[in-house]
């Protein structure tokens, strides 16, 4: 059980560092347009060549290879519910990382889900 957390934590984090690395690259890239072809290709161009994107890329990789091994040793539907423990701390690191304004429903959303992520990855297969 201990494993399957550790492993859960190594998902996760390689997700927010990914995810958060994705995002600052993105940041430096500008906003996807649907004017033309052209602009698309540009941004998609201009995405793999931020480094910031590809460091994102290997993180989420990594987390891609952690979640093959977590999701052999469990239950499809503990697995994947145990994924969404992620809510609550993607919420803190729009917050503080990207400065995003968070009301208190998303808030107390997060926490109501956390709460069952919770419970699910402690109840024992049947």
């Amino acid at each position: 059980m201990l494993g399957n957390f550790v492993i859960l934590a190594i998902i996760l984090i390689c997700g927010y560092a990914g995810q958060s690395l994705i995002k600052i690259g993105l940041r430096e890239v500008g906003g996807f347009s649907f004017r033309s072809v052209g602009a698309a290709v540009r941004f998609y161009v201009s995405c793999l060549q931020n480094p910031y994107v590809w460091m994102g890329f290997v993180c989420v990789g990594i987390g891609f290879a952690m979640w093959l091994a977590f999701f052999s040793r469990l239950d499809f539907s503990q697995a994947l519910l145990m994924i969404a423990i992620s809510y609550l701390p993607l919420l803190l690191v729009g917050r503080f990382v990207f400065h995003e304004k968070i009301g208190p429903l998303r808030i107390l959303g997060a926490i109501l889900i956390t709460v069952g992520v919770i419970c699910v990855g402690l109840s024992k297969p049947k």
